[in-house]
């Protein structure tokens, strides 16, 4: 154990002595093998056994932080923790510092930016406190990564230009280039690419260290510029570059992914994805591993494989929703209503094409709002350089700024103007455009339900009820009466709650029938009984169907067939799957369908039948969106060479989903 942990600490002071811009880079240190991860492992596990807290906090630390070069951010979080623990122990603000550090480089890993940014705050405060300005200006380097990525670009320019200040002061030369990087990728961020150019240029000016972590990471960004150019030559050899030194180098390799996507290579991309996925898939390091996923994502689109790039897209919306990511859940949103509209889902498609196009615009003011930021930073440059030469022609300087200054006020002040209109003009055709369409569909939707609820639960049918209640209270039968109240009731609530929604549960359908069924056992004085069953591959709560629909056959089997039987009727309704549709199977041992309509033309009942009708256009619409179409079967059982009662099959399109839209809709 003792010879375990000295390896450790020697292997912690290779770590360090390889640069101390940690905290400013991804991958300052090349990845350790496993077998000195396992070392590091066991150091703690024996400091723990030998109850040596400065021990335990070392050990904790060099494990974390070799976790996070090997990509297992999850891992490298959980032992930063008890190395915030200890330093609080111990009271040191020194090991206090180093944890939160640490803890908040994991985080941004996560892409947990919010706590991300509280740990690393709180690490330069104690930084600050002991004087050790050059961790200072490395944290101020992430926390300018994270407001980056959180599209909080006035934030980002300020910290990147505290830490260039702070760099230049300290004669940092790595974080000098990293922070001439990072302001680069800020213009290019804001669309500004001649300026972003500038700085990447001045970044190589210092000469970095090819195979460095500041070499290669100016080289991939420079190749991302050149890439949205769509100058792909030059993207290439930039981001060639940028494997120097690190073959290995995740980032890069997404670089690359990206590249090759964008050049629709897509089966070159999908190996950079691929071994990126697997590699990233269980280890907490999710903001490569979410842009990879969207790349994969789409992929499987451009390939047709729709189901798993719906599978993607999704799983990395939410990601994106969780951390505030505009970028990814702009992305993300637009490939899922594509998805979407190849599967003719155009409610779907176009619910994820309004966030598409409010986080696009959201993601423009956020421009918008850097642009401002850096116009007020290039024209506070400029009054420096005005008040150096106003020395010799203060008058003259003064009054040409301001004229200057009061014409590109205008100018912007024109141009936001027409920014804003444009776009609100934009956003309102859209508006109109989709509430006409959805308007329609409403129209005709709600239009057809509210008549097949009329049609099924008619003035005719609660009159009846109530009649039935009340003949049992004249005959003082208060038990039944209260009973059938309570049922009726009971159907009633569930009738209009289940009207408000286009889909329910079939389990709910099936509820909802079995109390309309014992209320009509209980009015007919017990003269039928009746069971439902289905197989095994049934899974009531997970199937979606319009609700009351198969009310109708039941009544009309009571109603037509057993109620002008003589003698005990039976009801039985058997549902199961058939390929893509689930089957439901309504059978009566009543006075068959000859019969019945000899006494439906003598009869009051005769409006009955338009609830069938309903129903049967609400399937069909269902099933196919043609309500033409039909999708139920009715015919006599035939046993001993006569009519022993009726038989209904209903066919309804198998659903295991509600599409998010609907489901809005109803709430």
């Amino acid at each position: 154990m003792k010879t375990a942990f000295l390896i450790i600490l020697i292997s912690s002071f290779l770590v360090h002595a390889k640069g101390q811009d940690f905290l400013a880079s991804k991958s300052s240190v090349s990845a350790k093998s496993d077998s000195t991860l396992a070392y590091a492992k066991e150091a703690v596990k024996s400091a723990i056994f030998a109850k040596d807290q400065r021990k335990i906090f070392k050990a904790s630390d060099l494990y974390a932080r070799l976790s996070l070069q090997s990509s297992n951010a999850d891992e490298g979080f959980k032992y930063f923790q008890l190395a915030i623990g200890i330093a609080h122990d111990l009271k040191s603000d020194t090991l206090k510092a180093i944890a939160y550090r640490g803890a908040g480089q994991a985080l941004w890993y996560q892409g947990n930016f919010g706590k991300a940014l509280d740990y690393i705050q709180l690490s330069i405060r104690y930084f600050k406190q002991m004087g050790d300005m050059r961790e200072v200006n490395n944290a101020t380097m992430v926390i300018s990564y994270i407001h980056r990525y959180q599209g909080n670009y006035e934030a980002a320019f300020e910290t990147s230009l505290d830490a260039l200040r702070l760099s230049e002061t300290l004669g940092d030369q790595e974080n000098t280039i990293l922070s001439l990087t990072q302001l680069g990728d800020l213009y290019k961020s804001i669309g500004d690419y001649e300026t972003a150019l500038e700085f990447y240029h001045k970044g190589f000016s210092h000469e970095p260290e090819k195979g460095s972590w500041s070499y290669r990471h100016l080289s991939n960004s420079t190749g991302d510029l050149y890439s949205e150019l769509e100058k792909f030559d030059s993207a290439y050899m930039y981001y060639k570059q940028g494997l120097v030194g690190h073959t290995a180098s995740k980032t890069s390799r997404w670089r690359l992914a990206e590249y090759y996507l964008k050049r629709r290579s897509y089966d070159t991309a999908f190996l950079y994805f691929k071994g990126l996925y697997d590699e990233l898939q269980n280890t907490g390091e999710r903001n490569i591993l979410f842009h990879t996923l969207l790349g994969m994502g789409n992929i499987y689109y451009a390939n047709e494989n729709l189901a798993l790039g719906m599978k993607f897209g999704k799983q990395v919306l939410r990601f994106a929703e969780q951390n505030g990511t505009k970028e990814v859940l702009r992305d993300a949103s637009r490939l899922v209503s594509a998805i979407h509209e190849k599967l003719n889902q155009p409610d779907s498609a176009l619910f994820y094409y309004q966030k598409y196009v409010s986080i696009k615009d959201s993601i423009v003011t956020d421009q918008l709002k850097g642009k401002l930021y850096a116009f007020r930073l290039a024209k506070q440059n400029q009054e420096e350089l005005q008040q150096l030469e106003s020395l010799k022609r203060q008058k003259v300087i003064n009054r040409l700024f301001t004229n200057i200054l009061i014409g590109v006020i205008i100018l912007l002040g024109v141009l936001i103007l027409f920014f804003v209109r444009n776009s609100r003009l934009k956003r309102n055709n859209l508006k109109l455009q989709n509430e006409t369409v959805q308007a329609e569909w409403q129209r005709r939707t709600s239009e057809l339900e509210m008549q097949a609820l009329r049609a099924q639960m008619n003035p005719h049918f609660i009159f009846n009820c109530l009649s039935s209640i009340n003949k049992f209270i004249v005959k003082n039968e208060t038990d039944t009466a209260s009973d059938y109240l309570t049922r009726f009731s009971r159907l009633i609530r569930l009738v209009l709650l289940n009207s408000q929604k286009s889909l329910i549960h079939l389990e709910d359908e099936i509820a909802m029938l079995e109390l309309y069924l014992e209320m009509e056992k209980l009015r007919f004085k017990n003269l039928f009984n009746y069971s439902i069953r289905y197989t095994n591959e049934i899974e009531p709560s997970g199937i979606y169907i319009p609700p009351l629909l198969l009310q109708p056959f039941c009544e009309n089997a009571i109603w037509h067939g057993l109620m002008h039987k003589e003698g005990y009727g039976e009801l039985e309704i058997f549902i199961c799957m058939q390929g893509e549709m689930v089957v439901c199977t309504i059978t009566d041992n009543g006075i068959g369908r000859d019969k019945a309509a000899d006494l439906k033309t003598k009869s009051a009942e005769k409006m009955k039948s338009l609830g069938l009708k309903l129903t049967a256009e609400r399937l069909a619409l269902f099933n196919t969106g043609n309500s033409g179409e039909i999708f139920y079967k009715m015919e006599d059982v035939i046993k001993d060479n006569a009519v022993a009662g009726t038989r209904v099959t209903v066919s309804i399109k198998h659903q295991q989903e509600i599409e998010e839209p609907a489901q809005r809709n109803q709430q």
